[in-house]
């Protein structure tokens, strides 16, 4: 007996749909299971994991349903021979499809992509469809195709949790769709081995049923449970860790962005004003005209602001005597923990027992060009002075006065030896400096011994003069060169990263070395720090430049200040606090331009050098000075905005409207959200970055 076409189309329909439902669990169940794995302690209870299942179950089914339903069509029409020809021709376009709306989500036309995406989807779901009717009435077939999808699925989806997660949303998405419509076609065979609504099996019967209870369920209260009844920890670990869910969850919400700003209001994403788009969170916020223009803890007041900014430039008692050089000397790339702690390389290790240290240090954005500059300006990356079509990553047009041209005008001589090309005069990092070697911009076949011998050749160059010289030692950057007949070579990420940082660790005390050799130590202040750090999956991240995560931000920060005995020092400080430093080491505290906005350390490591705490040296009363690391794409698209008041820290990821808060005295490692259950103190964070992100750029000039 042969079935109408309506009821084929409606029995292709239920099958369908089934299958959504099953690759939904699927995928929400490898999503829990990547979250376990790789960020343990990121849920607080069971009820979360819970909350999570309904969260992602709703966001993927949201989409993967009405898509279904689409491919159900296709395969109604495609059993028709004469256009299967069709079919092929539009499934060739696909991966030009994807090239394409790839294209425009990473320009940041989404409700595009989502349309781009959607029509991929459908060219490549009618070749599957041709596929599952050649299968047809094949059981043997049937199940090698069903078991090769559902293995390519597997391996597409640890590619990409294990290998893609430091990378840009786009290959995500890529793999994202890939891997959906394999485990679709997968379980689509398994349910199309009888022609029927549903198969004779009564195992796979049962098991289409159960698939099919939680759509109604999860759709249901994915849309319809307000934002602030998800929680902020719930919302975190469904775009933190997961990979389908985050994506998902990103192509809904453009989706409900009403007014184009970038920013949905569904299921909280912040958007306090979604039919304004001059109203958004990351948006300018201006203290006193009653907007609450970021959508973040209200209007601050004027002089909220203004209090907020006398504390973060009021300055330290003098340390009471300077020296006649200093060498600075920075690795880039350098975590903190390979200097300090059980896997910290000796040479380094030994070099920062014998100065001032200070404990708690950190960057003020993961790169190197942003980090770098902002060090030499004393001034945070976001006040840089950009021209509208200006990378963020090279901000030339700058004009604020580096630690170079304030020392040469002090008589100073000045050099640097920065390796890399992206740090020469013309990008502003070293504007002013005597002289400078950068041999360009890869340094390809350049390692540490040779920066090294540039050093010294330059250090006998300003010797008979006070000078100020800068030595950046470069290899630790990826991709992690080691020479081609090390051993090494085929080693993972890390033990090549390990290895530059031995490389460059053994340089050190010979650079250090060489100022005695001169008759030059008892006169030189020698200062030691890094412009960021490196991420190798703590937090699913790779690289660096991306994150404001503890593994980025953090850095070391040591002084070897002859006549000063070693110490170390608890106060939280910045690279912005190295510059206005180098300048009262130099004895030229007075000449520290106004446009510096960090302050100098001088007085913190007398008290660390003498036992002192920070109590004994700062102001009387004095609160903590707050940090705030931050991080843009390329251009100025925020991604991240940070806030570290010790032992606390606050981020506010842009690109998900979410925050998270964490208790870096008890948790280092950054594991355990703690946003939803410390309200007060993420309260107090969230105004005093608000208040920050106020400041009026004239403030910072």
């Amino acid at each position: 007996m042969t079935l109408p076409r309506q009821s084929l189309w409606a029995s292709a329909l239920a099958r369908h749909l089934a299958a959504a439902a099953m690759t939904s669990l699927a995928l929400c169940a490898a999503d829990s299971a990547a979250l376990a794995l790789l960020r343990p302690g990121i849920f607080s209870s069971a009820a979360t994991w819970l909350q999570l299942i309904f969260l992602s179950l709703g966001a993927i089914l949201s989409l993967l349903l009405p898509a279904a339903a689409l491919l159900a069509a296709l395969g109604s029409v495609l059993d028709r021979p004469r256009l299967r020809a069709v079919s092929l021709a539009s499934s060739a376009l696909a991966l030009a499809t994807c090239v394409f709306a790839l294209n425009l989500r990473f320009a940041g036309n989404k409700v595009g992509f989502l349309v781009a995406l959607l029509v991929a989807a459908a060219a490549l779901g009618a070749f599957l469809n041709l596929a599952l009717l050649k299968a047809r009435g094949r059981r043997k077939l049937s199940i090698g195709m069903a078991a090769a999808a559902g293995l390519l699925a597997a391996i597409l989806f640890a590619l990409d949790v294990t290998q893609l997660p430091g990378l840009y949303s786009t290959q995500h998405v890529t793999v994202g769709l890939f891997t959906w419509l394999l485990l679709h076609s997968a379980f689509l065979l398994v349910l199309s081995l009888r022609a029927r609504l549903l198969p004779e099996s009564r195992g796979l019967r049962l098991a289409c049923l159960s698939a099919l209870i939680p759509v109604p369920l999860s759709v249901l209260l994915f849309w319809v449970t307000p934002g602030d009844a998800v929680g902020e920890g719930l919302r975190w670990a469904a775009t933190s860790g997961s990979t389908v869910t985050r994506e998902v969850l990103h192509l809904l919400a453009a989706g409900t962005d009403f007014d184009r700003d970038g920013h949905a209001s569904l299921l909280g994403r912040g958007d306090c004003e979604p039919f304004d788009s001059a109203l958004h969170p990351g948006a300018p916020e201006t203290a006193g005209d009653g907007i609450d223009g970021n959508c973040m803890a209200g209007d601050p007041s004027v002089d909220q602001v203004s209090g907020l900014r006398r504390h973060l430039s009021a300055r330290r008692p003098p340390l009471g005597r300077s020296w006649r050089n200093v060498l600075l000397v920075s690795v880039d790339a350098l975590r903190h923990d390979r200097v300090f702690g059980p896997r910290a390389a000796p040479p380094l290790a030994a070099l920062v027992s014998r100065g001032l240290v200070m404990e708690r240090a950190w960057c003020l954005y993961p790169g190197t060009v942003p980090s770098l500059y902002g060090m030499v300006t004393s001034r945070p990356p976001s006040s840089f002075e950009l021209s509208p079509y200006q990378s963020f990553e090279f901000p030339s047009d700058d004009r604020s006065p580096t630690l170079f041209e304030v020392a040469e005008q002090a008589g100073v001589r000045t050099g640097a030896v920065v390796f890399h090309g992206s740090l020469s005069p013309r990008f502003g990092i070293t504007r002013g400096a005597g002289k400078v070697w950068a041999p360009g911009m890869s340094g390809e076949g350049i390692f540490a011994p040779q920066t090294t011998e540039q050093a010294l050749a330059m250090l006998d160059e300003l010797k008979g003069d006070r000078f100020l010289l800068w030595v950046h030692y470069f290899d630790p950057h990826a991709p992690y060169d080691v020479p081609s007949d090390s051993p090494l070579k085929a080693s993972d990420d890390l033990t090549r990263y390990d290895a530059e940082v031995e490389r460059v660790a053994a340089e050190l005390p010979v650079l250090v070395a060489a100022l005695e050799e001169r008759g030059l130590s008892n006169d030189t202040a020698v200062v030691f720090f890094a412009d960021h750090g490196e991420e190798f999956r703590e937090h699913q991240g790779v690289f660096h430049g991306q994150a404001l995560y503890e593994e980025s931000v953090r850095v070391p920060l040591a002084f070897l200040l002859p006549g000063l005995p070693p110490g170390s020092d608890p106060t939280p400080t910045s690279l912005l606090d190295v510059a206005p430093t180098v300048l009262e080491l130099l004895g030229l505290a007075d000449s520290t331009p106004a446009t510096f906005f960090g302050r100098s350390l001088g007085a913190l490591l007398a008290g660390a050098g003498t036992g002192r705490n920070d109590a004994q040296v700062s102001t009387p009363g004095q609160a903590p000075v707050p940090i705030f690391p931050e991080v843009f794409q390329k251009g100025r698209t925020r991604v991240a905005r940070s806030v570290i008041l010790w032992p606390w820290k606050l981020i506010r990821r842009e690109d998900d409207d979410a925050f998270e808060l964490y208790d870096l005295e008890n948790d280092p490692g950054e594991l355990r959200n703690l946003f939803d259950p410390r309200p007060a103190e993420a309260t107090a964070l969230e105004q005093l970055l608000d208040r920050y992100l106020a400041f009026p750029e004239s403030s910072l000039r």
